[in-house]
């Protein structure tokens, strides 16, 4: 028994001296004798690396007790730095600590092209929760972690799938987080409960010390990366061409920063492809950011500017449901999709303060149509250029705009093509007034004049075999109703001569609506439900636009516009061997006038009918949990790879398939706009051309 007692003294007094704090003496690599004090440190031990040295790994390390949340790994003191090289592996069993102070602004870690930093919890007591970090001492932690990857030899940064995730801390401390990546694959860093990434911006230094620059980069499972404080005038910060999936957090980032004045710094979101919502904070300020080319598949949710963003343009916007995302100033040439059943869609709004221009959108709604009328939009000032399609089942997605005193400030609304109809479609001789493409008094009055323009627009309504289905131009809802609490109708809500040059086709007349309060109002007629000291519309051109293609929709773009065919041909409930991630396949189903779709299959073994559903419940068999629009998929994937559609990025091409599908070929709306120009979203063209 003595012997036994002994020989376990002595392996606990091994252990013991093995994990031991190892402290370099000089620059080089890790596997030189001569870069350390002692011995070449150890799996166990744990590593001091003193000011103005450098250890470079070329090879497979394992550093760190395997302590609890909080035990230290690393100390890179003021400016110790470790960098990996191409063949290396650092696992990480514990925290890398830094001094903080604000002119410790040396790199931390370098991953250079080929290496790899594996942060490894798999050793710890209570291994799924624990958590390392990478955090600093005190405050002002502004030494950067970097990953200098290329496109042939990517940095590595993940965390062991035995452990918790590593993740990037602050440690409660004030302004904190620069983080750099090129090239880089990371993965496992946070999770649905910690922020893989704590980031406390700083605006007053002179060196802009906390930056995010991530390029070329893929996130997979990932927690949310929490950005907090304000913006430096010429600080950094560029997040482009990255690719997130499996994210973990509620979003991908909590906010990016932004403050004014405005200066010669970076501020870029471009070409990325989001799987989750991009955003969580509810007014988070983009002020001078370029917000370009990205797949945003769970909404932008929240994005003001109190001073113009330099660009947004060409995303693609999918969303879920209502109030999904707020904007400010211009927003142009980009596909906004609802995919879902959503009933009263409230989709853009732009608060008075904060005002935005809409150009060129297309919005879409890939549900069924709303038991209520929904709005669109919400802000001023107005909207140029828009289409607004029919949703799945070829009814209206809704109105316009439905507005209580919300125009004012002069609402501009020119040059749209909007689908019109009753949401639902009501059976032949059971005709309903339905929507209308503007309601106005829908909870208090207008002003008079403050809807500056509404011209030369396209209402339409194609008329489905077997249903009847009209809307009216323009309402007032107190003629739908008994009088409100808002009082007596206004008397031009807009200039009778700036509503005017519209187009419409099959739409309610006056004369055939039967309101309860029509005897409050004057001049009425032409579709415009009002009080007006004149009728509008006096150049109206009533007639069928002729579209070149109205069939154009994204659920049909990989087959319309790509030309892709289906992997494992057309749909089978009883395929003869299981649908695999990846496949594609064609059905035809109620909706999207019958056309065959094709469907990507995301799902892990269910196999429910894609696009299968009522007019009253789009998804009623919950097919989009193992199914998915293909288009979105190859969106995707041109977005990842950078693919160019002649000079077009992928959304643009997109959005540009559409428009000329909305090309009118009726000569009677050739320059029979206001302006001199032709009436509609898209330019006339010639049948046939």
């Amino acid at each position: 028994m003595v012997r036994v007692l002994s020989v376990l003294v002595v392996l606990c007094m091994a252990t013991t001296i093995l994990a031991t704090e190892r402290k370099a003496a000089a620059s080089g690599d890790w596997s030189a004798k001569a870069t350390w004090v002692d011995a070449i440190p150890g799996d166990g031990d744990t590593l001091n690396i003193p000011d103005g040295i450098t250890v470079t790994a070329s090879d497979a390390r394992t550093i760190g007790s395997s302590g609890e949340n909080g035990s230290p790994a690393i100390n890179l003191n003021k400016t110790g730095a470790i960098v990996l090289v191409k063949g290396s592996q650092l696992n990480v069993r514990g925290d890398v600590v830094y001094t903080g102070g604000q002119t410790n602004t040396a790199p931390a870690v370098t991953v250079q092209a080929g290496g790899h930093w594996r942060w490894d919890a798999s050793k710890a007591p209570k291994a799924a929760e624990t958590h390392y970090r990478f955090r600093p001492s005190a405050d002002f932690g502004f030494r950067p972690f970097i990953l200098d990857g290329s496109a042939d030899a990517p940095a590595l940064l993940d965390s062991h799938e035995a452990g918790g995730a590593g993740v990037f801390s602050r440690d409660g401390k004030n302004f904190a987080g620069p983080f750099r990546a090129k090239f880089a694959r990371i993965s496992r860093i946070g999770d649905d409960k910690t922020s893989g990434w704590d980031i406390f911006w700083y605006s007053g230094g002179a060196q802009h010390e906390v930056t995010w620059d991530v390029q070329d980069c893929t996130f997979s499972d990932c927690g949310e990366i929490t950005i907090t404080g304000a913006m430096d005038a010429d600080g950094m910060f560029r997040h482009s061409r990255n690719v997130h999936e499996r994210s973990r957090g509620k979003s991908v980032f909590y906010a990016p920063p932004a403050q004014k004045p405005l200066g010669k710094g970076v501020r870029e979101i471009v070409s990325n492809v989001f799987d989750i919502s991009a955003l969580t904070n509810e007014k988070a300020f983009a002020d001078g950011y370029t917000i370009t080319g990205n797949y945003f598949g769970g909404g932008c949710p929240v994005v003001w500017a109190s001073e113009p963003w330099a660009k947004c343009e060409r995303n693609l916007f999918r969303i879920f449901g209502q109030w999904t995302w707020v904007a400010g100033r211009r927003m142009a040439d980009s596909f906004v999709l609802i995919d879902r059943d959503v009933d009263n869609p409230h989709v853009i709004f732009g608060a008075k303060q904060y005002p935005i221009e809409l150009e060129g959108l297309i919005l879409s709604h890939a549900g069924t149509a709303n038991m209520d009328s929904g709005e669109w939009i919400f802000c001023l000032p107005g909207c140029h250029h828009c289409i607004f399609l029919p949703n799945m089942y070829g009814y209206s997605s809704g109105e316009i705009t439905a507005s209580g005193g919300g125009f004012s400030g002069g609402y501009i609304f020119e040059h749209n093509t909007w689908f019109g109809g009753y949401g639902k479609g009501k059976p032949a001789g059971e005709s309903s007034p339905g929507f209308s493409a503007f309601q106005y008094s829908e909870s208090g009055n207008n002003s008079p004049g403050d809807l500056k323009s509404f011209r030369s627009n396209i209402m339409w309504n194609p008329q489905l075999p077997g249903r009847q289905s009209k809307f009216v131009k323009l309402c007032d809802v107190h003629s739908l109703y008994q009088d409100q609490k808002a009082g007596a109708p206004v008397q031009d809500v807009g200039d009778p001569k700036n509503i005017d040059h519209n187009a419409g086709w099959n739409f309610d007349q006056d004369n055939e609506v039967d309101f309860p309060n029509k005897a409050h109002y004057n001049n009425w007629g032409k579709g415009y439900i009002g009080n007006w000291s004149k009728t509008p519309g006096e150049h109206d051109v009533d007639v069928d636009p002729q579209f070149v293609d109205y069939q154009r929709d994204l659920p049909l773009y990989a087959t319309k516009a790509l030309n892709k065919t289906a992997s494992r041909g057309n749909w089978q409930a009883t395929p003869d061997k299981p649908y695999a991630i990846g496949d594609t396949v064609l059905n035809k189903t109620g909706i999207y006038w019958g056309l065959p779709i094709l469907y990507r299959y995301i799902g892990a073994g269910e196999n429910p009918e894609p696009g299968a559903g009522t007019r009253e419940k789009g998804d009623a068999t919950e097919w989009r949990k193992s199914w998915e629009w293909a288009s979105l998929y190859y969106l995707r994937e041109a977005i990842r790879t950078g693919e160019k559609f002649g000079d077009d990025d992928p959304v643009l091409h997109l959005v540009k398939w559409v428009r000329a599908g909305y090309a009118p070929t009726n000569p009677k709306l050739k320059g029979a706009a206001h302006d001199g120009t032709d009436i509609g979203a898209v330019p006339w063209q010639e049948k046939g051309k």
